[in-house]
C-alpha cells in the first residue's frame, strides 16, 4: 500500500515521511482509507438527498394544512354562530306571542315561531 498526501492527494512510498511533490508531512492515511471516505461519503450522499426529498414532501404537507386550517376558519368566520344574547332575545320573544297573542298579527307569529306555529 502505498501513502497518499492528505495536502495534494499525491501517492508515496510506504515509507516516506514528506509528500514527494509537495513536501508536506505524510499522516499513516492510506489509499485504501481514502476510498472508504468516498464510499462513506457516497453513502452520505445518498442518505442527505433521502432527507432533503422527505423535508420537502413534509414542507408541502405543513403548507397543504395551514391552507386547510386557513379554509376551515373562513368558512367558520363565515358561519354565523348565534350568540347568548341573540337565543335570550329569541326566547323571549316567543314568550312573548305565547303570553301575550294580541300584541302580534298573524304573520309575526308565524315569522316568530317558526315550525312552532298555531293559527288561532
Amino acid at each position: 500500500m502505498s501513502k497518499i498526501c492528505t495536502n495534494c492527494n499525491a501517492e508515496n512510498i510506504d515509507e516516506a515521511k514528506f509528500c514527494r511533490k509537495c513536501g508536506s508531512t505524510i499522516s499513516k492515511v492510506v489509499k485504501d482509507d481514502i476510498i472508504n471516505k468516498e464510499e462513506q461519503l457516497k453513502h452520505v450522499e445518498i442518505i442527505e438527498s433521502e432527507w432533503d426529498r422527505k423535508y420537502a414532501k413534509l414542507q408541502q404537507e405543513v403548507r397543504e394544512d395551514r391552507k386547510r386550517i386557513e379554509d376551515e376558519k373562513q368558512d367558520i368566520n363565515t358561519t354565523y354562530i348565534p350568540n347568548d344574547e341573540d337565543v335570550v332575545k329569541k326566547t323571549y320573544t316567543k314568550l312573548d306571542v305565547f303570553f301575550y297573542p294580541n300584541n302580534y298579527t298573524e304573520e309575526e307569529k308565524k315569522e316568530i315561531l317558526g315550525d312552532e306555529y298555531e293559527e288561532t
